[in-house]
């Protein structure tokens, strides 16, 4: 099966993408993704991990893979970073925090070192805060599982419901989805979530918009 990312286009080509050989590709795939992703994983008990539903789309109810990247579950989590945490250990090494901080903030602060079961998701080879982070968040978005995840979804569990709102902190007007718990004057915000289709940000959000909204709560 053809690559789409590496296979151009021609006259005349005709593309099949969900035929049963690209369902069993895919569910290998997948296979191989659950074979790196540990069985306990927080997210998944939560709600927060994109890779569970995935694999219940593909039909990737079990690994007949061996867990040989078994070592990094032993890591420890990086809580450096004052907004989110990251876990090494629910990690699939799937690189889209990395082309998230490269291609879409353009901040470029996350690698990945070594190949294999042996890679891990580094920030310039140091803890999230002492790198060139700038907490924008765009990584913890991208992550379809829980190894990156906001402190206050750890700490006060899934939000309910959202509400799309616009950042007030300066005039640029940024589109955010506001996602909380609660009704009334019990209302809490527990994440805001740049919105893709805000014509002021696209999808972008700054450290203050993203993870700043105390502000929200004064009177």
């Amino acid at each position: 099966v053809p690559a789409s990312c590496t296979t151009p286009c021609s006259y005349g080509m005709v593309v099949r993408t969900d035929t049963e050989q690209v369902r069993d590709l895919r569910r290998g795939v997948m296979e191989l993704y659950l074979s790196d992703h540990p069985q306990d994983c927080a997210g998944c008990a939560r709600g927060n991990c994109e890779i569970q539903a995935l694999a219940v789309q593909t039909g990737a109810a079990e690994v007949r893979y061996g867990r040989g990247g078994a070592s990094h579950l032993d890591d420890t989590a990086d809580t450096s970073n004052p907004y989110f945490t990251y876990d090494p250990r629910a990690c699939i090494v799937c690189n889209r925090c990395v082309r998230a901080c490269g291609e879409v903030q353009g901040t470029f602060a996350l690698t990945v070192d070594g190949r294999g079961f042996d890679s891990r998701i580094t920030a310039g080879g140091t803890n999230f805060l002492d790198s060139e982070c700038v907490s924008c968040g765009a990584c913890v978005q991208a992550c379809p599982t829980d190894a990156l995840t906001e402190k206050s979804v750890i700490s006060l569990g899934m939000p309910t419901r959202s509400v799309v709102t616009t950042c007030a902190y300066c005039g640029v007007g940024c589109s955010f989805k506001a996602e909380v718990q609660g009704t009334g004057d019990d209302t809490r915000v527990v994440r805001m979530l740049p919105q893709k289709a805000g014509g002021a940000n696209e999808g972008h959000s700054c450290v203050k918009g993203r993870f700043a909204y105390g502000y929200a709560a004064h009177t």
